[in-house]
Formats: structure tokens, sequence, C-alpha cells
């Protein structure tokens, strides 16, 4: 089967950002529309509008730029684990032959982030694998965490089930 490669999008981070979400790589409903957790069915909006609720008719407004704005204006940066891979369909465990994204070199540039969210088990493997955390040296100052993915494959986690998770371990984060 020849597959072409598939390549994610660039990060979404403002002045502020506080938080830095990683995915694994854009399902290929996202990378069709070219947005974030753009399949109908991820949770991962639904989430943010629970933990940002002064934002959540902005987080759940159809417009996604939109929805970037008020991600960012609430501290929280986008961006995957893996930059390029190949992949049939959307399952995390099918993704094959991947490139990390640089993130060390995005966290050294925005200092101000000190929570890093791995969405999912794809996403910490890709981390691990990547060595990022070794290679940021200067940020032992980070707060790493591993959260249930918000993709509707993960039939585990209901939304409320995810939504706490979530709200607890950022919660955690602010306490460090």
């Amino acid at each position: 089967m020849n597959e072409d490669f598939l390549t994610g999008f660039a990060p979404i981070v403002g002045d502020t950002a506080r938080i830095l979400v990683l995915g694994s790589m854009p399902s290929a409903a996202s990378l069709a529309l070219g947005r974030y957790y753009g399949h109908p069915r991820n949770r991962f909006w639904s989430v943010m509008a629970a933990l940002f609720p002064e934002s959540a008719e902005a987080l759940l407004s159809p417009d996604f730029d939109r929805r970037y704005s008020a991600l960012m204006v609430n501290g929280v940066a986008l961006w995957d684990t893996i930059g390029r891979c190949r992949r049939t369909g959307s399952l995390d465990s099918d993704i094959r032959d991947w490139t990390p994204n640089d993130v060390a070199g995005l966290l050294l540039r925005h200092p101000e982030i000190h929570t890093v969210i791995l969405n999912g088990k794809k996403s910490e493997a890709v981390w691990k694998k990547s060595r990022t955390a070794e290679s940021l040296g200067k940020r032992n100052d980070l707060c790493i965490l591993t959260l249930p993915s918000t993709s509707p494959a993960n039939a585990a986690f209901g939304l409320e089930r995810l939504i706490t998770c979530w709200r607890e371990a950022l919660r955690a984060s602010k306490d460090r």
C-alpha cells in the first residue's frame, strides 16, 4: 500500500500561553477541514468550554478562528507531537513513519508555558520516544500531564468523566 505522508498544522500559541495541549496528529476529518479537533464527535471543544465557562460560547462556535481566539484568551496553546506521518484513517494505532514536531523549541521560545497536556496515550508515547523532555534541559519547571484522549475513539471515557479528569489535572498543575 502506497500512502502519502500527512502533514499536521502549525501551532496556535498566543503571547500569554500558560498551557500547551499536544494531540498526536489531526484526524482525517480535521485535516480535511484544516482545523484542530475538527471531527464533530471529538470532545475537545466541549471539554474546553467546561473548563473555561466564561468563554464557552466562543469555544463552541462554528467559527474555528473564534474558538482559537478564546483558547488564547484563556492561555491555552495547541499543537501536536507529530508533524508528519503515514496513516490510513484516523486511528492513532495506525500512525507509522512519524516525524515529531519541535515541541522543545516551542517551549523554549515560550517560557511562560508551565503546563503541557498530552492529549492521549499516542501523544505521550511520541513525547517520550522523541525525548522531548530531555531536550528541554533548562525547562525542568514544566508540569507534564497525560490525560485521557478527547477522541471519539476513546469510548471508555464519557464527556463528564473527561471533564472531571481534565479539570482535576489543571487544578493540580496550578498548585505546583
